[in-house]
């Protein structure tokens, strides 16, 4: 079973960053229950709640901004590690029992409080860089569905920790509302230590300045085993440099190399994937090894010129330069940024929707209508929690078989269309007496296909971007989608104290769908050549 096998194959770096998910999840799924519940107790209005999570996530996109940028430089480690020990930082401050707004909204910028329950700061784009530079192609839809599933399961966890420590802490220990939501933080603060000792044991490899570091010599690509990197010398590229060479491994270096190439020039009119594939199988190889595809996905197929009609040494130079940083505002190739407006832009719309309703007011605003208890709120969004975390395998299997961009289709337009109807369905004129159990079933069925996007959109992501690049774009991408998120909490915050919370339902599931029928429309024609390539093996 490919499953099985791609569990077998994952390296020690890949199993201690699923360590480094779960206790964040775990964390972020904990704080998702007490939250807006804490700083409403303390009393805090719902406008300056919604305020406060504005800026919480304006301050978490300057910050992941500034570090995702400089990862390189600075090191995916150390950039974990430091957000990890910040972590505690923050717990520590909300244990204090403090309720000045101020300090506890700088903890929250900078100690990576989750405002949503989901995923915040630069940890996510990080973990995902680092999972396709260790990873092969063909074993990503596997590992990337392993990853959000702990992830999606540790957060189920966390909200079912939550909700029974607080009912015991209140009904065994009698402690009151405020003094149980601060000392859940002690539970944060343990699992941000248990992140941390994951991430110190992870590996050079992790980091990117030790992943492409030259194999060129003598004017000769050489290529390490597995969890080496196709990498560059400056200095060695040129047309001096390049060797052409007519041997009988001609096909199966082609193969590899289609493999490991990220699929970008169908976007920008260059050759089409089959052409491109026809042309090196016809044209003489560089150097004398084949370049294996086991954890490599370093660069795109981008030709030299906009025509097109590159030759095959045209192809494998870019094949080579990909990985030079880019003279543009960026630092990424022209064909990256074309790319990544038409990424960002449905993906924004689609965290603007979110914004208007996160789990956090969700959580909020069942605590309202429906009167629940903590244990009892933490029991339902342990379920839909753990439904999101078991949406993860077969969103890898719908991948499969439809491709990324029809899997957005089949899952997100009913996923939105349950979100608008919790208030609607859940209403008492229309649901006889049974509103928490109506709007409960909606709730559970919206966070099952929410989550089937995930591994789709990772799959679009590495399959169009080079590895070189790939740690940027995500960052931008979930920059991107952080900043619009920003924007929903003060609108809510504002509905709320007027009584009319049920409208952000309406207003997240409708731009919901508008994001994905956009990038539908965007990337349609992508499908069958990601499905092609990801199943393709050697």
């Amino acid at each position: 079973m490919q499953l099985i096998e791609s569990i077998k194959q994952s390296s020690w770096d890949i199993r201690l960053l699923w360590i480094s998910v779960f206790a964040r999840m775990m964390s972020f799924g904990l704080t998702n229950q007490i939250l807006t519940l804490y700083l409403k107790e303390i009393g805090i209005v719902e406008s300056k709640i919604g305020l406060f999570m504005t800026l919480t996530l304006v301050g978490d996109t300057v910050i992941s901004m500034f570090l995702t940028w400089n990862a390189n430089k600075i090191g995916n480690r150390r950039i974990m590690s430091i957000g990890s020990l910040l972590m505690v930082l923050s717990g520590l401050t909300f244990f204090s029992g403090t309720d000045n707004y101020y300090i506890l909204l700088l903890s929250a910028i900078f100690g990576v409080i989750s405002p949503s329950g989901d995923e915040t700061g630069p940890f996510k784009s990080i973990e995902e860089s680092v999972i396709a530079k260790l990873t092969p192609l063909h074993f990503r839809h596997e590992i990337y569905a392993i990853h959000w599933m702990l992830g999606a399961f540790a957060n189920a966890l966390g909200s079912l920790l939550a909700g029974y420590s607080i009912d015991i802490l209140k009904n065994h220990y009698k402690f009151n509302n405020q003094s149980a939501y601060r000392i859940s933080f002690v539970i944060y603060i343990s699992l941000s230590l248990i992140k941390f000792i994951s991430i110190i044991f992870l590996s050079s490899d992790c980091d990117t300045n030790q992943t492409t570091n030259s194999n060129i010599n003598n004017g000769t690509n050489t290529i390490s085993h597995r969890n080496s990197r196709l990498s560059l010398d400056e200095s060695s590229v040129s047309s001096s440099s390049i060797k052409i060479t007519n041997n009988n491994n001609a096909n199966n270096n082609n193969n590899n190399i289609l493999e490991s190439e990220p699929f970008v020039s169908k976007l920008q009119n260059k050759p089409s994937f089959a052409s491109t594939s026809t042309a090196l199988e016809s044209s003489d190889t560089v150097g004398d090894d084949s370049v294996t595809s086991y954890g490599s996905s370093s660069t795109p197929v981008l030709s030299g010129s906009g025509s097109g009609s590159g030759s095959p040494v045209d192809e494998r130079t870019s094949l080579i330069t990909s990985t030079i940083e880019h003279n543009t505002a960026t630092g990424l190739s022209q064909e990256t940024q074309s790319l990544l407006i038409k990424l960002v832009i449905p993906f924004m719309i689609d965290s603007l929707g979110y914004g208007f309703m996160t789990n956090a007011w969700i959580v909020y605003y069942f605590k309202l209508n429906f009167k629940l208890s903590a244990s009892i709120l933490g029991s339902l969004f342990f379920v839909t929690s753990l439904v999101q975390c078991l949406s993860s395998i077969p969103s890898v299997y719908l991948s499969y078989t439809y491709g990324p961009i029809k899997s957005f289709m089949i899952t997100q337009l009913p996923c939105g269309l349950f979100f608008m109807l919790i208030p609607i369905l859940g209403n008492p004129a229309y649901s006889n007496g049974h509103g928490l159990e109506v709007s409960s079933i909606l709730l559970i069925s919206q966070q099952f296909l929410s989550s089937m996007d995930v591994v789709p959109r990772q799959i679009l992501l590495t399959s169009l971007i080079s590895n070189y690049e790939l740690v940027k774009v995500l960052g931008i991408v979930n920059i991107g989608k952080t900043f619009a998120r920003c924007i929903g909490p003060i609108f809510t915050g504002y509905l709320a104290e007027f009584g009319l919370l049920y409208t952000c339902f309406i207003i997240a599931g409708g731009l919901l769908i508008l994001s994905n029928l956009l990038l539908t429309f965007s990337f349609i024609n992508l499908d069958h050549i990601i499905k092609s390539r990801h199943t393709t093996r050697v």
